[in-house]
């Protein structure tokens, strides 16, 4: 099986995928040109088999070209994207909770808003014992369950911290990563399961860097005031935390 090796350098985050050119330039954008463009060239590529062939009741295929979106006031071999996309950026608001919008996170919304639809009828519906409605539905009712959750505390996290108050060693330290690893904790090293990057019929193990509390490397080593603040908060941060769950 295949091991895979991503880290990523900007935050130490766990490995995403390159950045996509939509993602660059301005704030605002619209992926739909690529696509369109695609979509354009195979249908100009298309030909009917039989030019002969009587014509049909069926619908004409689409460009996939949302014209209003256009600013035609743009010549497009000066500024091409924004020929395609220069109207819908003019008019298109960044939300107040993002840093950039476009085609991609409001698919991200989108889904966002039909995953909680799921899980809503999931939570109030009466679903067959062990059927995934039910273990779905329960399992978001107890997060919501604050009394429950006030009332046992730091009580169901306490063998895992036994565990970690155990490692005694390299051996021991390997041990605990990798069964934490397969319950999602994030850890200095993880790895996934995911399909081979070479070869979709197979999969991989990817390994990846698991990241760091503060958003990158430079917050550890830069000297001025600013990063000094942030750090002397972030152990307090962390301090709190752990007389909160009671470690020492």
């Amino acid at each position: 099986m295949p091991v895979y090796f991503a880290f990523d350098q900007i935050n130490g985050g766990a490995g995403r995928a390159p950045e996509s050119p939509q993602s660059r330039g301005p704030t605002v954008r619209n992926p739909i040109i690529a696509a369109a463009s695609v979509v354009a060239l195979a249908a100009c590529s298309q030909q009917s088999p039989d030019q002969n062939a009587p014509a049909t009741d069926a619908e004409p295929l689409a460009s996939g070209l949302v014209l209003e979106h256009m600013d035609k006031s743009i010549r497009p071999g000066d500024d091409f994207f924004m020929y395609m996309n220069g109207t819908w950026i003019a008019e298109t608001e960044i939300p107040a909770d993002k840093a950039s919008y476009g085609g991609f996170a409001i698919l991200a919304d989108e889904a966002q808003e039909n995953l909680r639809a799921i899980i809503d009828e999931a939570a109030t519906g009466d679903f067959q014992k062990g059927s995934d409605e039910q273990k779905v539905g329960d399992l978001y009712n107890s997060y919501l369950d604050m009394e429950t959750r006030n009332a046992r505390g730091m009580e169901p996290l306490a063998a895992h911290f036994a565990r970690i108050g155990e490692i005694a060693s390299q051996e021991d330290l390997v041990r605990y990563m990798a069964a934490a690893n397969t319950r999602a904790v994030s850890m200095p090293i993880d790895m996934d399961q995911l399909a081979d990057w070479n070869d979709s019929s197979i999969y991989s193990m990817i390994v990846t860097q698991g990241g760091l509390g503060l958003p990158d490397r430079e917050y550890y080593l830069k000297d001025d005031e600013q990063s000094r603040s942030i750090r002397e908060a972030y152990v307090e941060h962390i301090e709190k935390m752990f007389d909160l769950a009671g470690l020492p």
